[in-house]
């Protein structure tokens, strides 16, 4: 009766919260209003209140709030702090992209729980240090880039190491594995907007497009609230 009860407040819980995101969500997509940043702050942070509802005693579910937590830091940093010029421009946003590889680390942390394999997490954590060493030596071969670029190059890549463990174990946390390749589409567009559509020279209808329709922000609520929903059904 009494986990009836719990259930029944998941369901409640989620279909509030999830509301609330949505409603806050359409309102930006459909009046493009000015105050994006604090609507896309609000709802990390209500993603975050979610998770945190049933965190309980459970190493993944604090691990999802842990991520959100750092998500809505993050945010704060990339999105609000730098209108309140309180630090210089280059440091706020090195800041939030660090609070950023945060969430990429607990995520990290959580596909490890997924396998007690321990040769699957030795190839887990060896591929993201490859990627990372490579991308380190060689793009800068061929692209200059700035610290915060590299950085947010090193994020991507462990976030599309981390979506492929969630589909490795896709039947554990379908939910998760949906917010994360969310996640990813929204990073990737994100990038593009801010300087690798310049990098890699896009052009035409689709650089068009991209910078009319704001797809990261389509794409980033969703996938924090799924994220968010996803350690509210996480069994025990």
């Amino acid at each position: 009766m009494e986990k009836k009860k719990f259930n029944l407040f998941k369901i409640v819980a989620s279909i509030l919260f999830g509301a609330g995101i949505l409603g806050m969500y359409l309102y930006v997509c459909l009046k493009g209003d000015i105050k994006y940043n604090i609507l896309t702050l609000a709802c990390v942070g209500a993603s975050f209140v979610l998770a945190l509802l049933f965190v309980r005693i459970s190493k993944k579910k604090i691990l999802i709030a842990v991520a959100l937590l750092f998500s809505a830091l993050a945010d704060f940093f990339m999105l609000v702090a730098p209108s309140l010029n309180f630090m210089e421009l280059e440091k706020v946003q090195l800041l939030g992209m660090c609070l950023y590889c945060g969430v990429q680390l607990c995520l990290f942390i959580y596909t490890i729980t997924l396998s007690s394999s321990i040769g699957l997490n030795i190839t887990n954590v060896a591929f993201r240090v490859l990627l990372c060493l490579l991308a380190w030596f060689l793009i800068p071969k061929y692209v200059e880039l700035s610290r915060l670029q590299m950085i947010a190059v090193m994020y991507f890549a462990n976030a599309c190491v981390t979506l492929i463990s969630l589909l490795i174990y896709f039947r554990k946390n379908p939910i998760l594995f949906f917010g994360v390749l969310l996640l990813v589409v929204a990073s990737l567009f994100y990038g593009l907007r801010n300087g690798a559509a310049e990098i890699f020279q896009i052009t035409g209808q689709f650089m068009e497009i991209l910078t009319k329709y704001n797809i990261a922000f389509y794409c980033y609520i969703p996938a924090v609230y799924l994220i968010a929903l996803s350690s509210v059904w996480e069994k025990d």
